[in-house]
């Protein structure tokens, strides 16, 4: 089961993840290197080389939560740090971003 999960989000976030950078980052989407784990204290996280990691069981999580969290780690691409300039990013392509996330929260991470 765990390995079907594993399939199912990457198939799915890898898809949404590519909607979402071009919005974001233009079309340097080809240098983004995607990694999925089971995390046990995140949804996702970006390192500074680039890459993005998203949690396997995030995929359990409502699509809102999903695009969420995708997002989020995108604008880091961005705006590394959790700045203004941060949160206009995040604003930008989703104005109700804290309502996901509080929706978020309510399923922790496992």
């Amino acid at each position: 089961m765990m390995r079907w999960y594993a399939d199912h989000a990457k198939l799915v976030l890898d898809r949404r993840v590519r909607d979402y950078s071009e919005q974001i980052i233009g079309s340097n989407f080809g240098n983004i290197e995607i990694t999925y784990k089971y995390l046990k204290s995140r949804w996702g996280y970006w390192n500074p080389n680039g890459s993005l990691v998203f949690n396997v069981e995030l995929i359990k999580t409502p699509l809102p939560c999903v695009d969420y969290v995708i997002v989020h780690e995108l604008c880091h691409l961005i705006s590394p740090n959790h700045d203004k300039a941060f949160y206009r990013l995040m604003r930008g392509v989703f104005p109700d971003w804290l309502k996901r996330k509080e929706k978020l929260e309510l399923f922790g991470v496992k």
